[in-house]
């Protein structure tokens, strides 16, 4: 939600609505991306700048019964650039952050255990992805969704790949065939 500032703030809400707390104030100025790990630790990018930050679930738990988080309270974990790259967020159960955002085409992801970035263009050669992850079976995938614009009229392509083995990006071209059965196109 909108800051006081002028900023962006991550609130928590409870499923009742009976309780509404600010838990990091003055993330960026443009809204963020934020992603929750299996272990319940969060990841919130800093849109202004590409800044990824780290919170424990223990940080997150003392501020939903105390003072707010002000984003340096968190840990710097990636830099996904100048900023505008990371208004969708997500972590896949390998630890690996997948951000998209108006700032680059397709999908860049960070592996922290080997501290390598690289691109993922499933979809359009646009800047118009959705990034999300998600688990079935054991295994964690990667879920996107592509648009060729941004006004009406607009071609959409939604699609998914197991998190293992997205493809270098020489090769997502390729990969995209491969979803035939898994992407719809719509207008």
């Amino acid at each position: 939600g909108n800051g006081t500032s002028g900023s962006n703030n991550l609130t928590f809400v409870t499923l009742d609505g009976l309780t509404s707390k600010t838990l990091i104030n003055d993330i960026s100025q443009y809204s963020c991306g934020f992603a929750i790990d299996a272990a319940g630790n969060l990841y919130v990018g800093d849109n202004d700048d590409g800044a990824v930050y780290y919170f424990a679930k223990t940080q997150l738990d003392a501020a939903i019964g105390g003072a707010a988080l002000a984003i340096t309270d968190g840990t710097l974990v990636a830099n996904f650039g100048s900023g505008g790259n990371i208004g969708s967020l997500a972590v896949d159960g390998n630890g690996v952050l997948w951000g998209a955002g108006w700032a680059a085409n397709g999908i860049t992801s960070y592996d922290p255990a080997l501290d390598e970035y690289s691109s993922w263009t499933p979809g359009f050669d646009s800047t118009h992805y959705l990034v999300d992850t998600f688990f079935e079976g054991g295994d964690s995938y990667v879920g996107f969704a592509s648009a060729d614009g941004s006004g009406p009229g607009s071609n959409v392509v939604y699609g998914f790949a197991d998190a293992a083995t997205i493809p270098e990006p020489a090769t997502a071209t390729l990969m995209l065939a491969g979803f035939g059965g898994m992407a719809w196109f719509r207008k």
